[in-house]
């Protein structure tokens, strides 16, 4: 059957059945489709012209007000009788914390969304604010110790940090918990207990745009690595400006020796060694063992540097006595053991504390005087940024010897400077003195004591050119030098 016959018999049907013309139905429902679908799309065209000449159809308005932006309220906290106001001179609380009466310490994790932030410490001090508050992120203490005397929600001394703080530069933010701690001690660094001891924090957000003090050295966080060691908050990076890690290990909190499994190349390495002890009666320190015989020790500190931030500067035969004691492109087994610093030497415990060590191996590296062990790195890192050697002065450690160097204009720099001898089997007792000119008026250094002076690197914020000058007085040393070098950014 053709379309002919169709439409024949469509019709005969109809009339049979007396109702109209079934195809043509249909095609006026075709019709009436096509024209709503016509109609949709006038209408939406209309009304996006509409819009766009600023005239809105009745259809598209409404008399109801627009919703407002909903921006949270940040409330008081208030706990154990505290209380860390919403809002405090312009600046929004994030997180606070208190302790209960008694409670000589608190310790917690937090995530911090800003480096631009103002701390808030609070400590109720039985002895009338003669003990002191201290404040650490991840054992890193952020702010000086401060008189409980001064501390509180209600107190002036607030301590504010951005994103030039070095502390950033070893905890990161925004991107994994810091460990925050907050204790009451003695001046001595022992912790006070009482009934009546109480500790708090209020952290505040002090707005965005935040600057750095025109003083400030420049500083960020060092980036995460493939190849970085990292346990609770502590890192020590997988390469620090031409530096690479060889072997870490970092101990749990309470955990008093840790131990690695190492095979060295070379002797030039340096350590980087972490030991965080309350102090005690039997001074707590570090002792380093290499397969089983004992090796060099070092205090430990409650405030301590925990992780590398930085790379060394000079390096030296720091390794001399580890000679006879390492085995090249052998395995050794390095262990680091807490003990007591008075005789007679005996292992100790402390739940709270902490060791690790890190071992680097050293990059490329300048001799500073022929014959002499102590070499100038070619390139070192210093608080997230890469500095590389620019030149070095020396002269020989006689009386009022003086080496001098052109500082750079509108640049910030790292200034290397000391005296260095060899070591020998007869001790230095002469007292010698260093002095540093042509740095800001806070960075002036004077460093004197018995033997050479020791060797510094010191930040400076970038400033006008001036002339650097090192100079040593006291008696002669004919197998010392004085020396200074300059350090540039890498762009």
């Amino acid at each position: 059957m053709n379309l002919d016959d169709l439409r024949q018999e469509l019709n005969t049907r109809a009339d049979e059945a007396g109702q109209p013309d079934l195809l043509a139905g249909v095609h006026h429902r075709i019709r009436r489709t096509k024209q709503r679908r016509l109609a949709t799309a006038l209408t939406a065209t209309a009304a996006v012209a509409a819009v766009a000449l600023g005239v809105v159809p009745n259809a598209l308005t409404t008399t109801k007000d627009p919703d407002p932006a909903v921006t949270p309220t940040p409330s008081d906290y208030r706990h154990n009788g505290l209380v860390f106001g919403a809002n405090e001179n312009g600046s929004r609380l994030e997180k606070a914390w208190a302790g209960k009466k008694g409670e000589n310490a608190i310790e917690f994790q937090w995530t911090p969304s800003t480096t631009d932030l103002t701390l808030t410490p609070y400590c109720a001090d039985p002895a009338d604010g003669s003990n002191q508050v201290k404040v650490s992120f991840n054992g890193l203490s952020v702010v000086p110790p401060q008189s409980c005397a001064d501390a509180g929600p209600e107190a002036t001394q607030r301590f504010t940090l951005g994103a030039w703080d070095e502390i950033w530069t070893s905890v990161g933010h925004g991107m994994q918990p810091i460990r925050i701690k907050v204790e009451i001690l003695t001046p001595g660094g022992t912790p006070v207990t009482g009934p009546e001891v109480q500790v708090g924090l209020g952290i505040y957000r002090t707005g965005q745009g935040s600057k750095p003090p025109a003083d400030s050295f420049p500083s960020r966080p060092i980036e995460a690595g493939p190849k970085d060691v990292v346990r609770d908050g502590i890192r020590y990076p997988g390469k620090l400006g031409d530096e690479t890690l060889a072997a870490a290990v970092i101990g749990a909190q309470g955990e008093n020796s840790v131990s690695l499994r190492w095979t060295p190349t070379s002797y030039d390495v340096t350590f980087a060694k972490l030991c965080v002890a309350a102090g005690s009666p039997d001074q707590p320190m570090a002792r380093f063992t290499v397969n089983g015989r004992r090796w060099m020790g070092f205090s430990c500190d409650e405030s301590a540097q925990q992780g590398r931030s930085s790379s060394s500067s000079v390096y030296y035969d720091e390794l001399m006595p580890l000679r006879g004691l390492l085995k090249l492109g052998e395995e050794n087994v390095i262990t680091l053991q807490l003990t007591s610093s008075t005789p007679p030497e005996r292992r100790l415990t402390d739940k709270n504390g902490r060791l690790g060590f890190a071992i680097y191996q050293h990059g490329p590296s300048h001799q500073v005087v022929a014959g002499s062990s102590l070499r100038l790195a070619e390139r070192i890192h210093h608080n997230g940024f890469t500095y590389k050697l620019q030149g070095f002065k020396t002269a020989p450690a006689e009386s009022n010897a003086r080496v001098r160097m052109d500082g750079p204009a509108d640049k910030p720099f790292l200034l290397v400077a000391g005296g260095y001898a060899e070591p020998t089997n007869t001790p230095d007792d002469q007292t010698r003195k260093m002095t540093i000119t042509g740095l800001p008026d806070e960075l002036q250094a004077t460093h004197s004591g018995p033997g050479m002076p020791g060797i510094s690197t010191i930040p400076v914020p970038s400033q006008r050119a001036r002339t650097l000058a090192a100079t040593l007085s006291g008696p002669t040393n004919k197998d010392g030098y004085l020396f200074m070098a300059i350090y540039l950014p890498v762009p």
